[in-house]
């Protein structure tokens, strides 16, 4: 029997991002078991498209897959929603699943990078997941999640209180 390893996915969506996430959990969860749900926070776009918001947040998993596995489940939920890739990486889309951590497993190579390096660029990945995991240090610098969240200043995000309750529910 393989070792369960925890995982953490961030998702976000800015095309019916509720019915999206929404599904993007449960389809996640029928492949590997979410543990926690961050709070789910409303986001201005990035890249300066003017497009509806983001509504982001991350989940923790654990899975005895491999990143390369996980990472083409995560491509093929991506696929099942309607996400439609194009050059243009700030644009809207119906969803985005993105593996944040992997264990402690650093990879950089064509497909995967791990941990994503969106992590201290974007402080709502930063955010989510020092909610789930405040004491969490990350493997690649050997950096705590709250150091690299002490970094961003002046950022705003809206919690969305109701639809993270309705998402912790649903995997109840």
């Amino acid at each position: 029997m393989k070792k369960e390893i925890k995982v953490f996915i961030g998702m976000g969506s800015n095309i019916e991002p509720f019915n999206n996430i929404k599904n993007a959990c449960i389809l996640i969860n029928e492949k590997i078991k979410i543990l926690k749900i961050s709070t789910f926070y409303r986001t201005e776009p990035i890249g300066g498209v003017i497009q509806p918001d983001f509504i982001n947040g991350t989940v923790e998993a654990e899975t005895d897959l491999t990143p390369e596995v996980l990472k083409n489940i995560l491509l093929e939920i991506e696929k099942k929603l309607g996400r439609k890739r194009v050059p243009d990486k700030y644009s809207a889309r119906t969803i985005d699943l993105d593996i944040l951590l992997f264990g402690d497993i650093v990879i950089k190579n064509g497909f995967l990078e791990i941990p994503d390096p969106d992590i201290y660029r974007r402080y709502f990945l930063a955010y989510t997941l020092n909610e789930l995991e405040p004491e969490l240090i990350l493997p690649d610098f050997g950096r705590s999640i709250s150091s690299v969240c002490a970094e961003f200043k002046n950022v705003f995000f809206k919690p969305e209180i109701g639809f993270t309750a309705e998402l912790k529910d649903l995997l109840k």
